[in-house]
């Protein structure tokens, strides 16, 4: 049996989708400096032909307004992806917002984040 082509890494499209907007990482680093965008593969399943991720989004800003207005350039990125250039070098079909941008403490008073949780579709490699 031939092994197929592996599925695009979601959370290598989500540095590049939003590399134009702040520093976007995988991990929250030690020391967080504001603002930063940190992306995280959380689930999701595939059809055979078609990866169904979901990405959880932290927005991180220094005020409660710099975190807001982050997290809602995020969405903004997302909902504009299907059909859009290339990201990472793949085309996403569809994107769905599980869980709009929602302010969670971070539990430092110099620190606010707000998360989200979108669903990405897109295709393996042919």
């Amino acid at each position: 049996m031939e092994l197929l082509a592996a599925f695009p890494d979601a959370e290598g499209i989500g540095l590049d989708l939003f590399a134009s907007l702040g520093p976007t990482v995988l991990v929250t680093p030690a020391t967080l400096v504001p603002p930063l965008i940190v992306v995280r593969r959380v689930g999701g399943y595939d059809t055979y032909i078609t990866d169904r991720c979901r990405l959880q989004v932290q927005c991180f800003g220094s005020a409660h307004v710099q975190a807001r207005d982050l997290a809602e350039a995020c969405r903004q990125k997302v909902l504009a992806a299907p059909g859009a250039a290339l990201v990472a070098g793949f085309i996403i079909d569809r994107v769905v917002t599980d869980s709009a941008p929602v302010y969670v403490d971070y539990e430092q008073p110099a620190i606010h984040r707000y998360v989200a949780t979108y669903r990405l579709e897109y295709r393996r490699a042919s």
